[in-house]
């Protein structure tokens, strides 16, 4: 078991340990595997007094052996027991070589000092100044920045700047405490409801009653489906499931999933910004998860759970969540249903309020298999979201290849099936926070062939949508036909036919204008030119 205060040092060359924990108050290690063995062990004997007297614990950053031929290195300031680098915001020098503080962005400029592995950077309170120059990505360092050397604080006396990415390659990396930067959590929507039937029904790993049951959902409560196959049901990603039930204590709702959570920081890439990760990788917007199954008909039993017929619910009596997942769903819902809705009931509603959606109609809209919440903080602060939808299309495949065509794809592709396409259903950011331009840069990664959605006729927003890239079609224009048509056979390298018309039948009817984003080359997305589209 490790506590809160747990730190680890990332190799033997590490001179400052880094927090184990970014956000639950205990973890666990599994000590010993039943078939890989002891997988961690205490150290003891002469293997601790080696680690203990070596500049893992005990690094003197004057050690005349560590500024051999290294010019200046920051001067030690004093020793600052209070201060734990580690329990804020910070960077930290990956192991490996000493890296050169540059006067300028460029490794061509006057090095200003060195920066020494381990080295942990705690820049302040303000958004780290970050720009990209090619391939390289650039730190600046004020003066006076806290470096921290083995527990020691070290003085920067002039500005500079250190490279963070060399072509790819992380030298330094940003902690991955969530209450600085821009974060971004990722939620599946709440799922197909099915309504369990039975006094209690096992929550399994896999479509078997071998496989290991991980929690308990009861009579009544409402389950989100992603999928049935067969006599078993998968829910979704993040579902939420009952403790055993006992007479000592109430019965607890957790997830098995943990949240899918990605810390970026804004980079200046010319005259426009970027978003970026620089924290340990942990999982991404797509990571799967547990697999999570129900039986839906038992052998002896009778049916367990029925697909749930009535009325359109929302996140109310039935559903069951953690405290967690109710909170990020209404923070959604709430600022959009404010931010679209209300903020603009005179200017596109004429001021009549019954013409206003309700709160629940949003909540309403996470009640299918293939809906990703994505909620934006900054600094600690909610500050954004979306409600983004899989849809599946109608579409053709063919051989693909540069010089495919329409006139080629009309005769050639004639295979059918269904290509992704991403829907971005509801969308909105507090003012001032520049949490959209996150939030869509997170969507465009999605695995979606194209991104469509129907924008209200703010100008504000159409110039928002515009500057990502998206373009107005109408689907009653042969001509945006046929460039739909030619831009998706681009996108897939000449794999796949979809007309405009099939996207419109599958989007949710809307009376608002379309603007859909396809990406101009697969590296827009970072997608495999040969992967299945359809």
């Amino acid at each position: 078991q490790c506590g809160s205060g747990a730190k680890f040092w990332r190799s033997t060359h590490a001179t400052c340990p880094e927090m184990l924990l970014s956000g639950p108050p205990l973890g666990y290690i599994l000590k010993q595997h039943p078939v890989h063995g002891v997988l961690i062990k205490p150290l003891e004997g002469a293997a601790l007094r080696a680690i203990q007297d070596s500049h893992l614990m005990n690094k003197d950053p004057e050690d005349t052996d560590a500024n051999t031929n290294h010019g200046k290195v920051a001067g030690v300031v004093e020793a600052d027991p209070s201060s734990d680098p580690c329990m804020g915001d910070h960077w930290v020098v990956e192991a490996g070589q000493q890296l050169e503080v540059f006067e300028h962005c460029t490794d061509k400029s006057k090095v200003v000092c060195f920066l020494m592995p381990g080295d942990a950077l705690v820049l302040g309170s303000q958004p780290p100044d970050l720009q990209w120059v090619g391939l390289k990505c650039w730190l600046r360092l004020d003066v006076g920045a806290n470096v921290y050397r083995g527990g020691v604080k070290v003085c920067i006396d002039q500005a500079g700047f250190v490279l963070a990415v060399d072509e790819g390659v992380h030298q330094l990396r940003q902690s991955a405490d969530t209450t600085a930067g821009t974060v971004l959590r990722f939620l599946t929507g709440y799922g197909e409801p099915w309504v369990v039937a039975h006094e209690q029904v096992v929550v399994r790993s896999g479509p078997s009653i071998k496989s290991r049951a991980v929690g308990v959902l009861m009579k009544g409560d409402l389950v989100g489906v992603k999928a049935l196959h067969g006599d078993w049901v998968q829910l979704v990603r993040d579902a939420s499931v009952r403790g055993k039930v006992t007479r000592a204590a109430r019965q607890a709702v957790y997830s098995i999933s943990e949240t899918r959570t990605i810390k970026v920081e804004p980079v200046r890439a010319g005259s426009r910004y970027t978003y970026a990760s620089f924290s340990t990788p942990t999982l991404t917007h797509d990571d799967q998860g547990v697999a999570l199954w129900m039986m839906v008909n038992h052998p002896e039993l009778g049916r367990l759970l029925n697909k749930w017929d009535g009325v359109k619910i929302g996140l109310g009596s039935g559903c069951v969540l953690t405290e967690e997942r109710r909170g990020i769903y209404i923070d959604v819902i709430n600022l959009c249903h404010r931010r679209i809705y209300e903020e603009n009931i005179d200017i596109l509603w004429g001021g009549e309020r019954d013409k206003l959606p309700t709160p629940q109609t949003l909540e309403a809209k996470l009640f299918d298999a293939d809906t990703t919440v994505i909620h934006a903080t900054m600094e600690g602060h909610f500050a954004g979201g979306a409600i983004v939808k899989k849809l599946c299309v109608r579409a053709h495949s063919g051989e693909g290849g540069i010089n495919v065509g329409m006139a080629t794809a009309q005769q050639s592709h004639n295979c059918p099936g269904h290509t992704c396409i991403g829907y971005v259903d509801s969308c909105a950011a507090e003012p001032g926070f520049h949490a959209g331009s996150a939030i869509w840069q997170s969507v465009a990664g999605m695995r979606f062939v194209c991104v469509a959605c129907h924008s209200i006729l703010l100008q504000s927003t159409v110039k928002f949508w515009q500057a990502r890239g998206l373009r107005r079609y109408e689907p009653t224009s042969r001509q945006d036909c046929e460039d739909f048509a030619s831009a998706i056979l681009m996108r897939t390298q000449g794999t796949v036919k979809c007309e405009l018309a099939d996207l419109q039948r599958a989007l949710p009817a809307s009376k608002l204008p379309l603007f859909i984003w396809i990406p101009r080359s697969v590296g827009e997305m970072d997608m495999d030119p040969h992967q299945d589209f359809v």
